[in-house]
């Protein structure tokens, strides 16, 4: 969509505005436009009254049903054994799932480390205990499980303490990377989704504080003059 594509768009919906007198002689129109207002009143109600976290719980709930109605259909699609079906399906159901996940991560982002937690702990504690077994039992080596990954990044093998530190500093900086670039993938699609919401809200809101008819008459009266002008010169 260009701009000359919501010039159009805004001719259109202005000329309701421009002509209402002519179009209220007619019944019909009359109840198209009655119809039109009523529309947009309840548009501007429902922003205007919204309750952002309340549409973000609605929103994650949705995303998660439909992925599973969506997998669903993709397994029976299989069955068919329907190409276009499998496409459709896996698509959506890609869609839905990131969706919903993206809006669990962003939005109840608490809950969702508590989950990560056990292994977090379980992998950056792992080298300290395994470094106290060998100092209970030296003979052991515990550590030497670990060995692979020295060679295979050409760190010098050390002492205990010093694997210990190594391994454990390694898990914890794969941790930090999983969750930065987690945020960096998942975050913006529901981010983007809040500030629509929320910037929809406040426009409502002053679009209910504000109205005017004189006001909306003259944007209407100024767009029906300069909308044919500027998709003429656009179109040469």
């Amino acid at each position: 969509m260009n701009f000359s594509d919501v010039v159009i768009i805004l001719w259109v919906f202005s000329f309701f505005s421009f002509s209402e007198g002519i179009l209220r002689q007619s019944k019909r129109w009359q109840r198209i436009l009655n119809l039109f207002e009523t529309g947009v009143v309840t548009v501007v109600t429902w922003r205007a009254n919204s309750d952002i976290k309340g549409e973000i719980k609605v929103l994650t709930k949705f995303f998660g049903y439909m992925g599973f109605a969506t997998f669903i259909f993709f397994v029976f699609s299989l069955w068919l054994k329907s190409g276009s079906l499998q496409s459709v399906f896996g698509i959506v159901f890609l869609f839905s799932f990131f969706s919903w996940f993206s809006f669990k991560w962003t939005f109840e982002h608490l809950k969702q480390l508590k989950d990560y937690y056990p292994m977090f702990l379980l992998l950056t504690l792992a080298p300290w205990l395994l470094f106290l077994f060998d100092l209970i039992e030296p003979r052991a080596h515990f550590l030497e499980i670990f060995k692979p990954i020295f060679e295979m990044s050409g760190i010098a093998w050390g002492s205990p303490f010093k694997i210990a530190t190594i391994v454990s500093l390694i898990f914890l900086g794969f941790f930090l990377l999983n969750y930065f670039f987690t945020w960096i993938i998942f975050a913006p699609f529901p981010i983007f989704i809040l500030a629509c919401l929320w910037i929809s809200s406040r426009i409502a809101n002053y679009l209910r504080s504000k109205f005017n008819r004189e006001v909306v008459m003259d944007i209407s009266i100024f767009i029906q003059l300069m909308a044919p002008i500027y998709l003429y010169f656009a179109g040469r």
